[in-house]
């Protein structure tokens, strides 16, 4: 299938002309000081198998490394890079205000389970209560906070809005929450970039 289109991973911030972030082959699409990270694609919506799943993260977690990047929904594509910069110009406001949302902050999930050997249940409301208990108190160490459904084996699960700077700490309060939970078990994953805290419109 010919590459007709182009895959976007996300919206970066460009601090300077000659700072372009380049992962791999992809390349940058530019309007002013924001630009649209892509890579040839065909113009078609590609399997969002787990290899797909797991390069697009590859990507945008590359250039997160470096910069403030606003991830795109793995499988978008447009059909051009004039399409591209339509869209970008258009939303140019909006995007950029969500880029000052997310500067210097990351994403930290949260799971809460059973300690190992115990059965775990979701439904159990003793469980569910303190679980819940513990990521309330989490939150006032976020700037923004998200239930996500939790997978089998956990009882609850959050994203967390933290300062990058910050993470580490942040960490350290999940551990002392599970210390006050006795048969909880709270697992913390990150820093990502802000995954569940991004929504981009492409209703243009």
């Amino acid at each position: 299938m010919a590459l007709t289109g182009l895959r976007l991973y996300g919206v970066a911030t460009l601090e300077h002309a000659d700072d372009r972030p380049l992962v791999d082959s992809t390349s940058v699409v530019a309007v002013r000081d924001i630009g649209a990270i892509v890579r040839p694609s065909a113009y078609a919506i590609p399997p969002l198998d787990d290899a797909e799943l797991l390069e697009c993260e590859r990507i945008v977690e590359a250039v997160f490394r470096a910069h403030t990047i606003l991830p795109a929904p793995c499988g978008t594509v447009f059909k051009s890079e004039d399409h591209i910069s339509r869209w970008l110009e258009l939303n140019y406001v909006s995007l950029v205000e969500a880029i000052h949302f997310v500067e210097g902050r990351c994403e930290a999930r949260v799971h809460a389970s059973d300690l190992p050997g115990d059965d775990v249940n979701a439904e159990d409301p003793d469980q569910v209560s303190v679980a819940n208990e513990c990521l309330r108190n989490l939150r006032r160490s976020a700037v923004a906070t998200l239930p996500l459904r939790p997978e089998d084996g956990r009882i609850v699960s959050a994203a967390f809005l933290v300062e990058r700077s910050e993470f580490s700490t942040f960490e350290q309060l999940v551990t002392e929450q599970g210390r006050r939970a006795p048969g909880l078990r709270l697992h913390v994953t990150g820093p990502w970039p802000p995954y569940d805290f991004v929504r981009l419109d492409f209703g243009v």
